[in-house]
Formats: structure tokens, sequence, C-alpha cells
């Protein structure tokens, strides 16, 4: 795990919002811990996985994998040149607003 995009990303906040800086001093270093995770991947599962169980968001997840043919882990540039139609994902039982 890298912390280094991190603190980039807070010194550069911290030089160019003078109020930013203030919180980021207070409240401390951010925590989080970046990863080699697709990011195009955890932004896809993270809408489809909004206001439902985890066993939901997998199974549409998968669903939409499967459809389009990528495996496990969805990828912006092979995901948007595929045409899915609308009813493919109905009979897939992919809900639209996802």
């Amino acid at each position: 795990m890298n912390r280094m995009p991190f603190s980039n990303a807070e010194a550069h906040l911290k030089a160019v919002d003078n109020k930013l800086a203030l919180v980021i001093d207070e409240v401390g270093t951010c925590k989080l811990n970046s990863t080699d995770r697709n990011r195009f991947d955890v932004l896809a599962s993270s809408i489809i996985g909004q206001q439902l169980s985890i066993k939901a968001a997998h199974t549409i997840k998968k669903r939409v994998a499967d459809l389009v043919g990528l495996g496990n882990v969805l990828e912006p540039g092979k995901t948007l040149s595929l045409k899915v139609q609308r009813d493919k994902l109905d009979t897939h039982k992919i809900p639209r607003n996802k």
C-alpha cells in the first residue's frame, strides 16, 4: 500500500486553499491507503453498490461483466466501446438506474 499519492494531494491542497489547510492540519493526514485496484472498476462497483446489499451489488456487477465479456474487472475503454442494447440489460435484470 502506498501513502505517497495522498501526501502529495494534501500538500497541494494546503498550498492552494488556506481554509482547507487549516482543516487538514486540525484533522490530520489522510488515513486511507491506495491500492493497485483498477480505479474505474472501483468506481463502477461503488455506483452499482449504492443502496444495495453487498450480495445484490456483486450479482449485478457480475451480470454486467458477463454481458460485456470482461471477466471480473470493468475497464472504461472496453466498457465504453461496447454497444450493449437496453433489452440485453433488461433481460439480465440490470437495473436501469445503475
